[in-house]
C-alpha cells in the first residue's frame, strides 16, 4: 500500500477541546493508534473545517469557553454534517 492510501484509510477524527493538556493527551492516543486527528479550540469556522477535513467522528468537549458543546452537536447535527457521529466529552 502507497503512503497516500495509508492516509487515505486511516480514520479522522475531529477533537473540539479547549483545554490544552486535555488536548494533547487526546491527540496523543488517537495519533499512536494510526488515526488521524485535527483540533479546534472552538465553533469558528467549524463547518468549513468539518467540510475540508471529512471527519468520521467528531469529539467535542461539553464545556467549551464561549459555547457549549452541546450547542455545538445540535448545530453539527441539523447542518448538512447531520450524519457525522459525535460524542460529547467532560
Amino acid at each position: 500500500m502507497t503512503q497516500k492510501n495509508v492516509l487515505l484509510s486511516q480514520p479522522k477524527i475531529l477533537i473540539i477541546e479547549d483545554h490544552r493538556a486535555t488536548l494533547d493527551a487526546i491527540k496523543m492516543i488517537f495519533e499512536f493508534e494510526g488515526y488521524m486527528t485535527m483540533n479546534l479550540s472552538n465553533a469558528i469556522d467549524l463547518h468549513i473545517k468539518v467540510a475540508a477535513f471529512q471527519p468520521d467522528i467528531i469529539l467535542i468537549d461539553i464545556l467549551l469557553g464561549m459555547t457549549d458543546g452541546l450547542a455545538i452537536c445540535t448545530e453539527l447535527k441539523l447542518s448538512a454534517h447531520g450524519s457525522i457521529p459525535s460524542l460529547l466529552m467532560s
